[in-house]
C-alpha cells in the first residue's frame, strides 16, 4: 500500500496533469507534481501499472515506450547510484569520524608518553646528579681515612720515639745505681780492711787521720753529687714515664677517635655504594622505561600515519563516485 496518501488515482491524476501540459510523467515529475510526497518506488509502481492499463487505441508509440522505459531505467540507476553513493558518504563519514577519535586519542597518548619522557628524563638527570655527589663523598671519605692513617702513623712514630726516650733513661739510671753499689760495696770493704788493721795500725792511722778525712769528705761530697744525680734522673724517668703515659692516654684516644671515625666512614662509604648501586639500577630501569615509551611513541606515530594515508585514499575514492546524468529527452 503507498505511504503518506499515495495512491494509484493520486499517481493517475498527476500523470494526466503533467501529459496534459505536455511533460512526460517521470518519477521525479509525478513526486514534484504531488507536492514531494510519496515514496519513488511507490510513485515508479503506480505508473507502471497505469501503464499495463492503457487501452491499446490509446498505446503511445514504439518510441515514446522505448522514452518512457529509459527515463525509467535511469531514474532507477540513479537512484541506485545516490544510495549506493549515500551509504559509501556515511561510511567514509564514520570512518572518518573513527579516525579522527583514534588520531585524537594517538595525540592524547603522545602527550602522556611525552610527559613521561620528559619526567623520566628528570629522573635520570636526578639520578645522575646523586650518583656525582655519592662519588664526591667517597673520595673525601678515601681523602679523610688516608689523613687518619697518616696521623696514626705519626703518633707511632712519636710513641716509638718516647719508648727509646724511656730505655735510654732506665739504662743510664741503671747504670747510676750499679755505680753508687759499687761505691758502696768499696768503701764497705774499705771499712772493714781499715777496722781490720785498726789494731795494728792504730798510731799509723792516727797520723794519716786528717788525710782520711779529707779524703771521706771528698768521697762524701762524690756520694752527695752521685745522690743529687741519681735523684735527679729518678725525677727525670718518673716525669718521662708520666709523659710516656700521658702520650699513652693521648695515643688510645686517638685510636678510639680513629676507629670510630673509621666505622663512620666504612658506614657512610658502604651507604654510598649501597645508594650508588640503587641508584644505577634505577637509571638502567628508567632507560628501560624511556626505551619503551618512546618505541610506543614511534608505534602511535607510525599508526597516524597509516591512519592519515588511509584517509586520503578514502577521499580521494569519493570525488569519483557521482550519479550518472540522465539521458537526454
Amino acid at each position: 500500500m503507498a505511504r503518506g496518501g499515495v495512491n494509484k488515482a493520486v499517481v493517475k491524476i498527476a500523470r494526466d496533469a503533467l501529459l496534459a501540459r505536455g511533460l512526460r510523467p517521470t518519477v521525479d515529475a509525478v513526486r514534484i507534481e504531488l507536492g514531494n510526497t510519496g515514496s519513488k518506488s511507490t510513485i515508479h509502481r503506480c505508473l507502471k501499472e497505469l501503464a499495463e492499463r492503457i487501452p491499446p487505441h490509446n498505446a503511445p508509440g514504439e518510441d515514446d515506450v522505448i522514452i518512457t522505459l529509459a527515463h525509467q531505467m535511469g531514474d532507477h540507476l540513479r537512484e541506485n547510484a545516490q544510495a549506493a553513493v549515500a551509504a559509501e558518504r556515511e561510511t567514509l563519514t564514520r570512518q572518518q569520524l573513527e579516525f579522527r577519535l583514534q588520531r585524537q586519542q594517538c595525540e592524547e597518548r603522545i602527550q602522556d608518553l611525552q610527559g613521561i619522557v620528559a619526567a623520566l628524563t628528570e629522573q635520570v638527570q636526578a639520578q645522575r646528579q646523586l650518583e656525582l655527589t655519592l662519588q664526591n663523598r667517597m673520595t673525601d671519605s678515601e681523602m679523610e681515612r688516608s689523613r687518619l692513617q697518616e696521623v696514626e702513623q705519626s703518633l707511632r712514630a712519636q710513641l716509638e720515639k718516647s719508648a727509646l726516650q724511656v730505655q735510654s733513661l732506665e739504662e743510664k739510671h741503671l747504670r747510676a745505681r750499679q755505680a753508687l753499689e759499687h761505691y758502696r760495696q768499696s768503701q764497705q770493704d774499705q771499712r772493714a780492711q781499715e777496722l781490720r788493721r785498726h789494731d795494728e795500725e792504730l798510731q799509723q792511722l792516727r797520723r794519716e787521720i786528717r788525710s782520711l778525712q779529707q779524703s771521706l769528705i771528698g768521697k762524701q761530697d762524690e756520694l752527695t753529687t752521685l745522690n743529687r744525680d741519681n735523684e735527679r734522673l729518678l725525677s727525670d724517668v718518673r716525669a718521662q714515664q708520666q709523659q710516656q703515659r700521658q702520650w699513652e692516654r693521648e695515643l688510645i684516644a686517638q685510636r678510639q677517635q680513629f676507629q670510630e671515625t673509621s666505622s663512620a666512614l666504612s658506614t657512610d662509604l658502604a651507604t654510598a655504594r649501597a645508594l650508588l648501586t640503587s641508584s644505577q639500577t634505577e637509571n638502567a630501569t628508567l632507560r628501560e622505561r624511556l626505551k619503551r615509551h618512546v618505541g610506543e611513541y614511534r608505534q602511535c606515530r607510525r599508526q597516524i600515519h597509516r591512519q592519515e594515508k588511509q584517509l586520503h585514499q578514502l577521499q580521494a575514492i569519493s570525488p569519483t563516485m557521482s550519479p550518472p546524468s540522465p539521458p537526454a529527452g
